[in-house]
């Protein structure tokens, strides 16, 4: 008998295997409603016990049954509590499913109004009540209140299209086409058994209709983890810039305000300009230092101007600038420069005097800045000069790396130190997909 179970409800116990499998995968997961599928499993298998007990009591089938030889009355009292039962659980399959999607929990008492109904008129034959059907002589007649069962899957249906409208209000496409993908399964299902191209099979739909929608849920839930998990990483980065960035802006000013105090020992006129050039800079850049926004190259070589020019007024005649800059349409997070030319100037030449080569160009789909110094005489390369590395350009090396995506390189020798940042070259790669 139990062969002819299996063999009987193949299909459906294939597709309730496979959901089986997918919920213990998933067991450590917290995708919505997934405790809701229990029942939903239970149910079905219910009703494939039942489908079977009647197929098998009525008649013999294409599947090769014998019918049940017992007496008339205790046959037609089995057939009938068969038939209760999955008269009962049809609706109750898809309850649980519209449940699993509406859209909140307010949807829950008004659904299970309907079957509530039908659990009633169904009942009635237990009783011998002519009311959902009756059995004759093993035959199954329709009674007056028999089309209740359809009245209730129509209504059903229909919910599913409301819940269908509500999701496309919500721009919640995916969900809306899914809903109307179950839709049409649980309709063709329907269609195909009531033109008699199959018996009992509205259950293999009903399974189908959930394993796509639990596969559905899995797949949002994970969509969803991952974009949490990038939100707080991104939160996490934009944190961690703005502590890097704080770290930078009183290395600057402090840097500036040494260089006044040096001014204001040594020539007093220059000293009021540097502090006018200061003041310059702090009105026009001081807003988008603290958002840490991504500014135009030519507003950070501005920024690095007005730092050289104090540098200048500290170092007269000591410091040469050489600017080759074959590419300034980009953009860049602001202090990303200054932070290596005060390097330069700090550390490489300032004792001695020196250039300062700052460049820009392309090469192989990338961006490159390079500032480039003479100020380390091979004499130098001792530890002091290895300081060079220090948090201002290291905190500079990690916001290229989160902001931009791009890398830096130092490269410290016995005629300078070349520092090259590389980023992404946005517009080639947006001029790659417009031609593509």
């Amino acid at each position: 008998m139990f062969l002819e179970y299996f063999y009987f409800n193949f299909a459906t116990l294939s597709i309730l295997l496979v959901l089986v499998v997918f919920m213990f995968l998933n067991r450590k997961s917290d995708i919505p409603s997934a405790n809701m599928y229990k029942y939903f499993i239970l149910i079905i298998l219910i009703l494939t016990v039942t489908d079977y007990a009647n197929e098998k009591l009525a008649y013999k089938t294409a599947y090769g049954f014998e019918p049940v030889i017992m007496e008339a009355d205790m046959l037609n009292t089995i057939h009938t509590v068969f038939s209760v039962i999955g008269y009962w659980l049809r609706p109750v399959v898809i309850l649980i499913q519209l449940i699993i999607i509406a859209p909140n929990k307010r949807w829950r008492l008004p659904l299970c109004l309907p079957a509530v109904v039908n659990t009633v008129v169904f009942s009635m034959p237990l009783f011998g009540v002519k009311a959902g059907f009756v059995f004759i002589n093993n035959r199954w007649h329709p009674a007056p209140l028999h089309a209740t069962v359809y009245l209730v899957v129509l209504i059903y249906l229909v919910i599913l299209i409301v819940f269908s409208g509500i999701y496309f209000r919500k721009k919640d496409t995916s969900r809306c086409q899914m809903l109307m993908l179950m839709l049409f399964l649980s309709l063709g299902f329907a269609w195909l058994e009531y033109n008699g191209f199959f018996f009992a099979r509205t259950t293999e739909g009903t399974v189908i209709c959930g394993l796509a929608y639990y596969i559905y849920l899995s797949t949002i839930y994970q969509q969803e983890l991952t974009e949490t998990i990038t939100r707080k990483e991104l939160a996490i980065s934009q944190a961690e810039m703005k502590i890097l960035r704080n770290q930078i802006q009183p290395h600057f000013i402090f840097n500036t305000l040494t260089i006044i105090r040096s001014l204001v020992r040594t020539d007093r006129k220059k000293a009021i300009e540097a502090v006018n050039t200061f003041s310059k800079y702090l009105r026009t850049h001081i807003n988008t230092i603290q958002e840490d926004e991504l500014i135009s190259f030519d507003d950070e070589i501005k920024n690095v101007c007005l730092y050289l020019e104090l540098a200048q007024a500290d170092y007269p005649g000591r410091i040469e600038i050489v600017y080759d800059l074959k590419v300034t349409d980009f953009r860049i997070p602001p202090l990303i420069l200054e932070p290596i030319v005060e390097n330069a100037v700090q550390n490489g030449i300032s004792r001695n005097g020196g250039r300062i080569i700052i460049s820009t160009f392309t090469e192989n789909d990338e961006i490159v800045i390079r500032i480039s110094d003479n100020g380390t005489a091979k004499k130098d390369l001792t530890e002091k000069a290895v300081t060079r590395t220090g948090v201002g350009l290291d905190n500079t090396q990690k916001r290229i790396e989160l902001k931009c995506e791009g890398k830096m390189a130092i490269n410290i020798t016995d005629s300078g130190c070349i520092v090259t940042i590389r980023l992404p070259n946005r517009r080639k790669q947006h001029e790659d997909i417009d031609r593509g």
